[in-house]
């Protein structure tokens, strides 16, 4: 059902968790996701640049040094939807279901993990609370904690999920893309 993935958890304010990057960032990049470190609490990437990586052994050096950072994963060859609100749910509803998709969840946004085969432009606000986040972005990933949202938390894990599925055509109309 298409309303699950925006119910939430009644719950007090969570406590960080203490080492997201250190901890979780080697696994999903041996999932196949391309990832980084984000300063802890924000989305700014640490340096100059977001530089994702899907090398175990790059991802566990970094971890070694900065093992309270956020992860940050990279869409280049990813479409997320970025979906917020009512507005969200009712393009959901019209354009299509989201099968077994990844999902994660900040606040009362969702964001749902698609493969690319080609490039998609990143495209925001394609509908009233509905972005696609794709080529040259990035985004935060749980458990990250950001200091203006909380705790952002798996609703539908990679590891439940086993493959990242094909984005829909739906999807890519959305975007402004082609689909090949």
């Amino acid at each position: 059902m298409q309303t699950a993935i925006f119910e939430t958890r009644r719950a007090s304010r969570p406590i960080p968790t203490p080492t997201p990057y250190g901890d979780f960032a080697p696994s999903l990049a041996g999932l196949g996701f391309s990832v980084g470190p984000l300063v802890a609490g924000t989305l700014r990437p640490i340096g100059s640049a977001f530089a994702g990586t899907r090398d175990v052994d790059e991802v566990e050096a970094v971890a070694a040094h900065c093992p309270t950072a956020n992860i940050g994963i990279a869409t280049n060859d990813l479409a997320v939807l970025e979906l917020e609100g009512d507005a969200a749910l009712e393009t959901l509803h019209r354009f299509g279901p989201l099968c077994e998709a990844p999902v994660a969840a900040i606040g009362s946004t969702r964001l749902v993990f698609f493969a690319l085969q080609g490039g998609l432009p990143s495209c925001r606000n394609a509908r009233p609370g509905v972005s696609i986040r794709s080529r040259g972005d990035y985004v935060v990933a749980p458990p990250s904690w950001l200091a203006a949202s909380g705790l952002c938390r798996w609703v539908r894990s990679p590891w439940e999920s086993f493959l990242v599925p094909l984005a829909p055509g739906w999807l890519i109309d959305l975007a402004g893309g082609t689909h090949g």
